[in-house]
């Protein structure tokens, strides 16, 4: 992942991804964009308080081990990811250009 994104200082957060939703402990603004990257098939949502729901309109499909990249828009200040089929882990972090 390192070569597909270069990480600012604290810009980035694992999470381990379950059969429950987990905060991916990240802040988020407008403007930003952000990778998710995970060791297993995941959705992740993002809002204001978001709960990723497997299978749900507003949920976005994360392939493993393929990064994916988000533009934040208004309103959003976090994500949350959830597991597809199989626990495993995630990463998010700011993108720079």
């Amino acid at each position: 992942m390192q070569d597909i994104i270069q990480a600012q200082t604290a810009a980035t957060a694992e999470v381990a991804v379950g059969a429950a939703s987990a905060a991916m402990g990240l802040a988020l603004t407008e403007g930003m964009t952000v990778v998710v990257v995970s060791t297993t098939a995941a959705w992740v949502k993002f809002g204001t308080a978001p709960t990723a729901v497997g299978r749900t309109t507003g949920n976005h499909y994360i392939p493993p081990n393929v990064p994916m990249a988000f533009a934040i828009g208004a309103g959003i200040t976090g994500a949350a990811i959830i597991q597809d089929a199989a626990g495993g882990f995630a990463t998010i972090a700011y993108a720079v250009n």
